[in-house]
């Protein structure tokens, strides 16, 4: 993606925290079966009482772990200030699991690209060193959302899914936010 589309994306959307004002629209966007399909953690069917248990939750992180509960980012159109999707950090022993969706209307216009890229240089300035994720084989969208934000391949491995209570295949990619990958 070029600087200039980066831009023009970052005109339109940012990152903020998750707002109580939010578990509508993360409901709607959420309880769509295709936003869904590939999340590891995220209840099926989704319902509005998971959006706002998601918000409590992260009520309670603020107290309990604020770095992590600081890595949870909701993107947000700036017009709307409405929630389109999520970018979260979650620790992993010494690395960091980086996760999102997005909602379907907002798929193929950049906006994850841009806010993964946002989110880890939130997280490298946390002195956050290295990061990893694990999207279904496939998934190749997210995969390329990856790799463009500087994400290397370096193994697969089949993954469990504990809402559907299946293993799938994944890749696993990384990225030092020390040293680059290059």
């Amino acid at each position: 993606m070029s600087q200039t589309h980066q831009n023009q994306v970052s005109e339109h959307y940012h990152l903020s925290s998750f707002r109580l004002t939010d578990v509508d629209e993360a409901f709607r966007h959420l309880s769509n079966p295709t936003v869904t399909k590939y999340l590891r953690t995220v209840p099926r069917p989704f319902t509005r009482q998971d959006a706002l248990n998601y918000y409590y939750f992260l009520q309670q992180e603020l107290q309990t772990n604020p770095r992590r509960a600081k890595l949870n980012f909701t993107i947000r159109e700036n017009a709307t200030d409405k929630a389109v999707g999520g970018v979260r950090l979650e620790p992993d022993g010494e690395e960091w699991e980086l996760g999102y969706w997005l909602g379907e209307e907002y798929w193929g216009q950049g906006i994850m690209t841009w806010a993964c890229k946002d989110a880890l240089e939130i997280a490298k300035g946390e002195g956050i060193k290295k990061v990893y994720a694990s999207p279904r084989q496939e998934n190749a969208p997210s995969r390329k959302v990856l790799e463009k934000n500087g994400f290397k391949h370096v193994r697969d491995e089949q993954q469990y899914y504990p809402m559907e209570d299946k293993e799938y295949d994944v890749w696993i990619l990384e990225l030092d936010l020390v040293n680059g990958d290059d």
